[in-house]
């Protein structure tokens, strides 16, 4: 995660009526990591409480922190292990007495999700300029022969720092479609960009091959890894509907059936199934022979194969599963399942037409 020492969120001014409980992580030292533990009980009698009370502290964070801080927050919830201790309580066998904490969580993550693309990038902001510039600098550790009439100034450039800092790499060369990164970020916000800046961390060897791969094609052939991962982003965000998730409350009253349908372990491995999709996304594109023209083309098989390979999912089905699944499926396979949709899409339209006939 990034940090915003001058941005702040517009809920900075809201009123609320949640519990201060976040000077209880700040005085006691190893206060998470004890509630952590206790996620991982068997006994729901302690388990439970210790879900709520977490519940409680990330709703208080959302509407209370700024910008910066909620980030900080969050990261500080990853390194404890949160997410995967949760996405563990989420698989288990009886949610008997634990189905409603675990929905306020996940809807919780959504409501963070959300508020992140609702930002639009501002490069004025510290964060917003770390994350960008991140993804510069990988870019930037591209290695090439370069020629002899460009070695003097690639050395002048080295002397300065421009091109450790990738401060001389333009944005199309680290794989946006301009020289304006907001236009491909916009779609999805601040999400898009903590998405892409996190899979570069993740991916920095393949991401600097594939610019170098695209670098030698013509302007038309090239794949635009940040518009890519933007619509994964996406394809995930709806996967996942994240916009229009309904209010949960812990005593909401929630049936054995309602929870195996309701409760998404994948959606707390939502980084890795990012990671997955991205890779499939260029593969995809490169059997193919796509063309900047048909990146839309493109998402449409990658958003289908999200809904069959993710969507296709039951609670206890593991992210390992899921992202096997992804590096297997091949293009006439996509095209294959989109000729079979688009058949019983036609086949609908006529039925729905023979009964006013």
């Amino acid at each position: 995660m990034y940090e915003d020492e001058t941005s702040h969120n517009s809920s900075d001014n809201r009123q609320t009526n949640s519990l201060n409980l976040r000077p209880l992580i700040k005085n006691r030292q190893g206060l998470l990591e004890a509630v952590v533990v206790t996620l991982s009980s068997p006994d729901y009698s302690l388990c439970t409480p210790a879900l709520e009370f977490l519940n409680e502290l990330i709703k208080d964070s959302s509407i209370n922190l700024p910008e910066y801080k909620l980030m900080r927050f969050v990261r500080k919830l990853h390194e404890q292990d949160v997410f995967t201790t949760v996405e563990k309580l989420m698989r288990r066998d009886d949610l008997t007495g634990i189905a409603e904490p675990l929905l306020v969580f996940q809807n919780s993550v959504k409501v963070m999700l959300k508020s992140w693309r609702d930002i639009s990038i501002d490069r004025k902001r510290q964060a917003h300029q770390d994350a960008l510039a991140h993804i510069k600098k990988a870019a930037a550790k591209i290695v090439q022969k370069p020629d002899v009439s460009e070695v003097k100034h690639q050395n002048n450039a080295q002397t300065n720092g421009d091109s450790i800092n990738g401060e001389n790499v333009s944005w199309q060369s680290a794989g946006f479609t301009s020289e304006s990164p907001e236009i491909d970020l916009a779609p999805m916000g601040l999400l898009g960009l903590m998405d892409l800046a996190d899979f570069v961390r993740k991916n920095p060897g393949f991401y600097q091959r594939i610019l170098l791969d695209q670098s030698v094609l013509p302007e038309t052939q090239r794949c635009p890894i940040a518009k890519v991962s933007v619509s994964v982003t996406h394809i995930l965000y709806d996967h996942f509907e994240i916009a229009t998730s309904p209010e949960i409350t812990s005593t909401s009253t929630i049936s054995r059936d309602e929870a195996e349908k309701s409760i998404k372990p994948l959606l707390l491995t939502r980084d890795r199934l990012h990671n997955a999709l991205t890779h499939a996304f260029l593969r995809i594109w490169s059997a193919a022979e796509a063309d900047s023209s048909e990146l839309n083309k493109i998402e449409k098989l990658v958003r289908l194969l999200a809904v069959r390979m993710v969507g296709g999912t039951t609670r206890r089905t593991s992210v390992r599963e899921v992202e096997q699944t992804l590096s297997r499926v091949t293009l006439e396979e996509l095209r294959k399942w989109q000729l079979d949709s688009l058949g019983i899409a036609q086949t609908s339209v006529w039925s729905q037409s023979l009964r006013y006939e």
